[in-house]
């Protein structure tokens, strides 16, 4: 949600980037703004969250106190976990990545490290069950996914995400980095620090 320019007139929140121009405009925006070329794209909606969960049996999240997620004023996804490992999918995995009352401080920033563990856990769901080991499973899962997923160019295809995700169990989970930028807090919003590129 920091500020940013391109593809947008004046500085405004990143994720305006998606409404102006689409995809497109969301991964020019983020080169500009971190330095790093962006080779591919894939955007799950909220509904292909739900299907790709259930497609997997379920992601496994592990958090370290009850969680409830509603404020004081009733705001919220809604979740309920308690202390523990749990897998979830279907309305829970959407409530999962849409949590920010009851991660850390409530911020974008914290539903942002929980959508990274979701995601972290998604793809060692993918490595370490039958999904990925059996081609009709992994077939169907890469069907689902072109119904549930907006892709580059590069990733357009059945066949292309198939590809991706045999490629996938190549590679360890440990060499799977999900990262934030540097940033600090101006106000309610989130800017990047000046030595964010660096």
């Amino acid at each position: 949600d920091g500020t940013v320019y391109p593809a947008s007139e004046g500085r405004v929140m990143t994720n305006q980037s998606l409404g102006h121009g689409g995809p497109g405009c969301t991964v020019a925006t983020w080169q500009e703004l971190t330095g790093i070329h962006i080779d591919h794209f894939v955007m799950v909606d909220f509904a292909g969250v739900v299907s790709m969960a259930d497609a997997v049996g379920g992601v496994p999240v592990c958090v370290d106190a009850n969680i409830h997620s509603r404020d004081g004023a009733g705001h919220g996804s809604g979740l309920k976990l308690e202390k523990g490992t749990h897998p979830v999918k279907g309305e829970q995995a959407l409530q999962w990545l849409r949590t920010r009352y009851g991660f850390e401080d409530g911020s974008d920033l914290a539903r942002a490290k929980a959508q990274h563990m979701y995601l972290n856990s998604m793809v060692r769901v993918l490595r370490e069950n039958a999904t990925l080991s059996s081609p009709n499973r992994l077939r169907r899962l890469a069907e689902e996914a072109t119904e549930a997923l907006t892709v580059d160019p590069g990733l357009d295809s059945v066949k292309k995400l198939y590809d991706l995700s045999t490629e996938l169990r190549t590679v360890k989970p440990e060499r799977i980095t999900m990262t934030t930028m540097p940033n600090r807090y101006v106000g309610a919003r989130v800017e990047p620090t000046e030595d964010a590129e660096q």
